[in-house]
């Protein structure tokens, strides 16, 4: 019985993680003043952004924390790959592009988690190399922005207890602090 509530627990840990990621990374701020492109590409890497942070936490853990970074990103996939059915793409595709996915979400982690203790300045170029990789330019203004938001986050949800976490627990900074 014992066993079958930690499962629990941490399942429904993951879905609140995992949903406070998406609501976090769909935040408009984002888009509309922090000029992160509205797309795709845009969208994927907030994801990795937000997952990265929680990642920070989970990542040399063991036993039921461990378990809960296994499942956010079996969340994750399963979520990536039910839209990506939903946009049309044909199930012998679907694979393929998860499996894409999967390495650009592992170099990302490691991009980031290499800069996540340097300056601000190359925190900064990891930061404009994926969020704003699509974009020919962008304002140091909001590489600056952004960058602060990074280290702040970092720091905020290391502050949480994440296998405890509920519905109401904010684990991500609100973004109108910075913009």
């Amino acid at each position: 019985m014992l066993f079958k509530n930690k499962n629990k627990l941490i399942s429904e840990s993951a879905i609140i993680i995992y949903k406070k990621i998406i609501v976090q990374s769909r935040d408009k701020i984002f888009y509309l003043k922090c000029f992160v492109p509205d797309s795709l590409d845009g969208r994927f890497d907030l994801i990795v952004l937000h997952f990265f942070f929680i990642n920070t936490v989970l990542i040399k853990k063991k036993g039921d924390e461990e378990k809960l970074k296994e499942e956010i990103l079996n969340l994750m996939f399963k979520d990536f790959d039910y839209n990506l059915r939903e946009m049309g793409v044909g199930d012998l595709s679907v694979k393929k592009k998860i499996y894409h996915m999967s390495e650009a979400i592992a170099g990302r982690v490691k991009a980031y988690e290499e800069v996540k203790n340097k300056k601000e300045s190359i925190i900064g170029k990891a930061i404009r190399r994926n969020l704003y990789g699509t974009l020919d330019d962008i304002d140091n203004f909001y590489l600056i922005k952004m960058t602060k938001y990074f280290k702040d986050s970092i720091k905020f949800v290391k502050s949480n207890k994440l296998l405890n976490i509920n519905e109401n627990d904010d684990i991500f900074l609100q973004l109108n602090k910075y913009f």
